[in-house]
């Protein structure tokens, strides 16, 4: 897991190869590779994963996913591609369009509007995406949200 938390390609090639039942190691909270390379950014790293049959919908303990550690990151284009279920939530009912509109990077949220995030979901608390980037003073991501409502 430590090759994929710091984006040691060469070393999660090596560790695939050598054992194909690697990716689907967790942690005591859940974490697989996938999550951590999502998370960290390593998108080289989350490719060779997906491509290792890694599995893109395996959630955390909290619920979280890869697609929800991407999205706070910013970088998702590899698991969208992988077909990511985006309305799949975290504990406190949290898809990765609310952590995106959380994130203030409108783009983002754009791209995930177009692979067809749910815009109206709400959280556990009651909260939309849209709701949590007003609360954020995010002019841009409120905009991009209100267009798609």
């Amino acid at each position: 897991m430590d090759a994929a938390r710091n984006g040691n390609a060469a070393e999660v090639v090596a560790l695939c190869n050598a054992d194909s039942n690697a990716v689907h190691s967790k942690d005591d909270a859940g974490t697989t590779a996938l999550i951590l390379a999502a998370r960290n950014g390593h998108a080289e790293v989350v490719r060779i994963l997906i491509a290792a049959r890694a599995d893109v919908l395996c959630q955390v303990n909290s619920g979280y996913t890869a697609i929800h550690a991407a999205a706070q990151g910013c970088r998702i284009s590899a698991l969208l591609e992988a077909n990511a279920d985006l309305k799949l939530t975290s504990q406190a009912g949290f898809t990765p369009l609310h952590f995106a509109a959380t994130s203030g990077n409108a783009d983002l949220v754009q791209l995930l509007l177009q692979a067809r995030a749910a815009v109206r979901s709400r959280t556990s608390k009651g909260k939309t995406a849209l709701k949590l980037a007003s609360a954020r003073d995010d002019a841009e991501v409120v905009q991009v949200l209100r267009d798609a409502a």
